[in-house]
């Protein structure tokens, strides 16, 4: 989960058509298509997509995975390559509160503070992992299934 997990995907497309058929399938500001399995963005270069969970509940789970990816092309074909892990800015306040917390416990010689404080955040990501298992499977099929010639 907090981890990465690098792969990469290889198109029968190239970066231009590629790109066409992933659009359909993310919802984004600019394509309000709300029946869309992803959520993200995806341009020409880039491209940050997560599986949607408003389809069934209004809710967002921080701790779900988001693949980050770069196309590229390679012999007129794209590659996008790229890693599945928390969101960003959810790594670096997970980070930042982590660090606060130990650096108040050591001001104040009380670890029971930062022991408790860090058992919440680690029950907090073990509960949004487990809501988002499969997570990872369902975006890489959309993508396999978006960027192979039928």
């Amino acid at each position: 989960m907090f981890g990465y997990k690098k792969v990469s995907y290889y198109s029968d497309y190239s970066v231009k058509d590629t790109v066409k058929k992933i659009h359909p399938l993310v919802w984004y500001l600019m394509n309000p298509n709300s029946s869309a399995p992803l959520r993200g963005t995806i341009n020409n270069q880039r491209l940050g997509i997560y599986k949607s969970t408003m389809d069934k509940i209004w809710y967002k789970n921080s701790f779900q995975p988001t693949f980050y990816g770069k196309l590229s092309e390679e012999n007129g074909l794209a590659v996008i390559q790229g890693y599945y892990s928390i969101h960003r800015a959810v790594a670096i306040f997970l980070l930042i509160v982590t660090i606060g917390m130990t650096a108040s416990a050591i001001a104040k010689s009380s670890w029971i503070f930062s022991l408790v404080g860090i058992t919440t955040l680690i029950s907090l990501a073990a509960f949004g992992y487990w809501i988002s298992l499969g997570h990872i499977e369902i975006i890489e099929r959309h993508i396999k299934t978006a960027i192979k010639k039928q």
